[in-house]
């Protein structure tokens, strides 16, 4: 398994609240911010280590891609820009493309998607409408993925865990006689036997999802070993797909 840093550059905001994870991570203020990204870089010289930066909205997202283009290694990071679905959203992930200003190595997420079969049209601030007269955010072909909603991060988050470990029971569980083994696990007794299947069923549901949604990134990120999340908005789900999906991604690259 491949080691992972996570640097969370944030004046506001701490994400680690993650129990027996493999990857490392640190939370700073962007006035830390240089030392934590040059230490991180040194560290790469001697070691096969991959590296995530998770910048906070605003300022913050500024700041870190400023750090990145000062360290001169813009163009050994890729950028994943997430954004919900809103024309102000939207508007602040198309400012931030154009603050990395190096299309090739950017990356929008549409995160928080309701209907994956129909994207196109939730979306429409992004693909644009002509129905509804509302242009394309751009002229010229983008790269993105597509995260599906769903409260399984939530479910996860409850147990101090990310989604890929909550997905593990059910992983694991696949093929055997899920009803005998759990009744044998809970000892004969009702309540603990129905909290073991309640636990399963979040399991399944992560599992579920993971199938969906990792494909996807494992393609977008197979020649990748350092990932920068940036938006100039806060609160479009940075934090929960570097620390929950690309993280995961990067410790199990061949």
């Amino acid at each position: 398994m491949k080691k992972v840093r996570i640097i969370e550059i944030d004046d506001n905001n701490n994400s680690n609240i993650f129990k027996n994870v493999n990857f490392e991570a640190v939370s700073v203020t962007t006035s830390k911010g240089d030392e934590a990204l040059q230490d991180a870089l040194f560290e790469q010289i001697a070691s096969d280590c991959s590296l995530v930066l998770d910048s906070g909205g605003g300022n913050d997202s500024r700041k870190v891609l400023k750090l990145i283009s000062d360290s001169g290694e813009s163009d050994n990071f890729t950028y994943l820009i997430p954004m919900n679905n809103s024309r102000a959203q939207i508007q602040n992930a198309k400012d931030t493309y154009e603050l990395i200003n190096n299309p090739s190595k950017c990356i929008f997420i549409l995160n928080q998607v309701h209907n994956l079969e129909n994207v196109e049209k939730e979306f429409m601030f992004f693909f644009g409408n002509k129905d509804l007269g509302i242009s394309p955010a751009f002229k010229e072909k983008v790269k993105y993925l597509t995260v599906g909603y769903t409260p399984a991060f939530e479910l996860a988050a409850m147990h101090q865990q990310t989604i890929t470990q909550l997905a593990v029971l059910a992983e694991n569980l696949q093929g055997q006689d899920l009803k005998t083994l759990l009744y044998e696990q809970s000892g004969g007794d009702k309540q603990k036997y129905l909290s073991l299947f309640s636990k399963y069923r979040q399991s399944q549901m992560a599992n579920d999802y993971l199938k969906t949604v990792l494909p996807q990134f494992v393609d977008a990120l197979k020649d990748t070993t350092n990932v920068c999340l940036a938006n100039t908005k806060g609160g479009v789900g940075k934090s929960t797909i570097s620390w929950q999906i690309v993280s995961y991604i990067l410790e199990n690259q061949e």
